[in-house]
């Protein structure tokens, strides 16, 4: 189909049909445009005519084809742009939700379960994190308890922060 248009039409199509990819458009409309274009080529010639002078330029084609089919271009780019950054801001509120609730759980945990907070006791002895008590397997389960606990806040936060920026967009 495109073998009867010379470099300057062939070039003309290339360009409009790698924009109109690049803003979404489906396969089977462009299939169609290409179609199109190459018959409205081949008309001009039959007529003695240069089919490039009643066309505008390849930028100008592809926002007119953008408007008359009511696909905005601007959104588009907006979108685009948009989800560039959007799985980075969501996988550090995740991390930061997790490290947050692991913490709380721990000191949740240490307040309610053990003695490590107990007047009489010293501090120093004790680590939030990884140590509340001197048995190994309560703070084994304590730890486990935590994590479990906490990828399971952290997921459904970064399920719901996709979920509003889904809806937001």
């Amino acid at each position: 189909m495109t073998a009867k248009l010379n470099e300057e039409e062939q070039q003309y199509l290339e360009e409009v049909l790698s924009g109109l990819k690049h803003y979404h458009v489906s396969r089977k409309a462009r299939e169609g445009l290409k179609a199109q274009l190459v018959d409205h080529f081949q008309d001009a010639r039959e007529q003695g005519d240069h089919g490039m002078d009643t066309l505008e330029s390849s930028a100008d084609f592809i926002r007119n084809y953008l408007e008359v089919h009511k696909l905005d271009l601007y959104s588009e780019n907006r979108k685009m742009r948009g989800r560039r950054g959007g799985l980075w801001k969501i996988l550090i509120s995740g991390v930061i939700i997790f490290t947050a609730s692991y913490t709380l759980l721990q000191l949740l945990w240490s307040i309610f379960l053990t003695e490590s907070l107990v007047s009489g006791r010293s501090l120093a002895d004790y680590s939030l994190l990884y140590y509340i008590s001197p048995n190994s397997w309560w703070n084994a389960m304590l730890m486990l308890i935590s994590i479990c606990s906490s990828l399971l806040i952290s997921a459904v936060s970064v399920w719901m922060l996709r979920r509003r920026e889904r809806l937001v967009q």
